[in-house]
């Protein structure tokens, strides 16, 4: 039987974050809103809650609300720390599928000896959860400013059999990046061939210093295009290791160059990993430092600059070391 309310815990820098979530009658209102302390989360916290129950659910193989009733999502206080993700999937399986075998009460957490859940079971990791067949791609870009580093861009998908039509989200990221990404994707699709398959499609942004809801700049585009196509199988079908892109356009499958190429070959000397593919935009050739190509191969990466989509073939896919 499934649970009215749920409510775990986790570590939450020195306190103890608490996460409930119920089910409500939506009455036409979004299928996710968030509360902290009573009152509705600032949209950058919203937005990454939302994104990141929206994500886990739709990998998962089912929609965090169900259909005409909302999840309403309680914090008792503003996340910190690396264990809210958890503890929220946690709850959200405790609450949607009782054949998880999770409590209605819990705790998630790194350190199965802390004494702050008392009484509660401390949980780990994730149990596994059946879902249907899932095809998930992550390409890197480099984002400068006053914090340099590598972003990400993640695509999702889910085929879907007729008559469900295709669907593409953004989740976790401010309404105005949400369109610009959703806009760019049907652009790019819309130059490829009749699509065979249909898909429900899901994409996020993220990096290394935590969730990225709003940046500046289109130098994204490539990235996101290029996660969406290996997804789908488009693209790139044997690609091992990291894959990092920086480019847009304004016609796809052209690939148009964009700004900070100095920069972004600084960041790229920095944070490039042996077996790394950077795709960078064919415009940029006369741009590059004298010995940025050299200084990529020293590093074990492999450098191409591109003038359109469509361009890696099976054949190119190189070996990591």
């Amino acid at each position: 039987m499934r649970p009215a309310v749920v409510s775990w815990r986790c570590q939450s820098a020195q306190t103890v974050l608490e996460i409930r979530l119920q089910l409500r009658p939506a009455h036409g209102r979004a299928a996710i809103k968030v509360m902290q302390q009573g009152r509705p989360a600032t949209p950058p916290l919203a937005q990454a809650v939302q994104g990141h129950l929206q994500w886990q659910s739709f990998c998962a193989g089912f929609e965090a609300a169900p259909a005409g009733q909302q999840l309403l999502c309680e914090l008792s206080h503003e996340p910190a720390g690396e264990d809210w993700p958890l503890a929220c999937w946690l709850a959200l399986l405790a609450l949607r599928n009782p054949a998880s075998g999770l409590p209605a009460q819990g705790a998630a957490g790194a350190q199965p000896d802390a004494q702050w859940h008392g009484a509660l079971p401390l949980f780990h990791a994730a149990p596994p959860l059946p879902g249907p067949a899932l095809r998930i791609a992550r390409v890197y870009f480099p984002l400068i400013g006053a914090a340099p580093e590598l972003a990400w861009v993640e695509a999702a998908q889910l085929a879907c059999a007729p008559p469900a039509e295709s669907a593409l989200q953004v989740c976790g990221v401010a309404p105005d990046l949400a369109h610009a990404v959703c806009d760019t994707l049907q652009a790019a699709r819309a130059s490829e061939c009749a699509p065979v398959t249909r898909w429900r499609s899901l994409l996020r942004f993220g990096a290394a210093s935590g969730a990225l809801q709003k940046f500046s700049g289109n130098s994204w585009q490539l990235a996101a295009v290029l996660a969406d196509r290996i997804s789908r199988g488009c693209e790139l079908p044997h690609l091992q290791g990291r894959l990092i892109a920086s480019g847009a356009s304004h016609a796809w499958p052209q690939i148009d160059s964009v700004d900070g190429c100095a920069a972004k070959c600084a960041l790229l000397r920095a944070q490039a990993q042996s077996g790394d593919r950077i795709l960078l935009p064919q415009a940029w050739q006369a741009q590059l430092p004298a010995d940025f190509a050299a200084a990529m191969q020293q590093q074990n990466c492999q450098l191409k600059l591109v003038g359109k989509i469509g361009f890696w073939q099976p054949s190119d896919a190189v070996r990591t070391a």
